[in-house]
């Protein structure tokens, strides 16, 4: 294998909130007081066993949720998440990254408010998720998919290009079904925390936390310094 240059991350289960209930999703229409209709229109379109949704069912399920939000004030994202619930050794796997000039993104099906936050508070360099659109201060009910159900895979492509790397020199760590594309995008699958025993077929190697990913990058991966 090639050294490691980029280390792309799934967000929610992955590098935070893994409480199922506290999920960055939920969190923010709980806080927006909108969680039961939310909910609602999710059921209407999810997969409950798999917990995926056809892409067309994945348009429809955001278009009908943010429209929800019109009219309403948008609050600062520190309001909403006003400390981000780490995995265990996730900044510290940051920190040792950046320490070797590895290059890192988030690709996340949830939204693009929490991953700003995560992205700003670790130095990551971009974050790829779906976006609630805002004008004057005020959610104007609608929003962009910018991470489509079933183009994950792809996204994780173009976060690595966006950022200099190529498929023999990226890592991607995730946790559930939901990654199986994105690992099979790159030379380093890993998993943390998987979500399904079938998740394990597709990942190098798993992992309780970020601690112990810490660990085996310390001992097992060649990173590429950049000059």
């Amino acid at each position: 294998m090639n050294k490691i240059q980029t280390v792309i991350f799934d967000m929610d289960g992955t590098i935070a909130f893994r409480n199922t209930h506290d999920a960055s999703y939920n969190s923010f229409f709980r806080h927006m007081g909108l969680e039961k209709q939310v909910q609602q229109i999710t059921d209407k379109y999810n997969d409950k066993v798999r917990n995926v949704m056809t892409p067309e069912n994945h348009q429809r399920q955001f278009a009908e949720t943010v429209a929800l939000l019109r009219g309403k004030a948008a609050p600062a994202p520190e309001e909403v998440f006003p400390s981000i619930p780490y995995a265990p050794g996730f900044t510290q796997f940051c920190q040792y990254l950046q320490s070797h000039s590895v290059n890192t993104g988030i690709v996340t099906l949830s939204l693009l408010y929490a991953a700003n936050r995560i992205k700003e508070e670790n130095s990551i360099q971009l974050a790829y998720a779906n976006e609630i659109h805002i004008e004057n201060k005020y959610f104007t009910g609608t929003g962009t998919v910018h991470v489509l159900f079933g183009s994950k895979g792809e996204m994780v492509q173009k976060a690595y290009q966006a950022l200099g790397g190529t498929r023999e020199t990226t890592a991607y760590i995730g946790d559930s079904l939901n990654d199986v594309d994105p690992w099979k995008s790159v030379a380093l699958p890993l998993g943390v925390n998987l979500h399904h025993p079938e998740c394990k077929k597709y990942v190098q190697a798993h992992f309780a936390d970020f601690n112990e990913i810490l660990d085996f990058f310390q001992k097992n991966v060649e990173l590429e310094r950049k000059i």
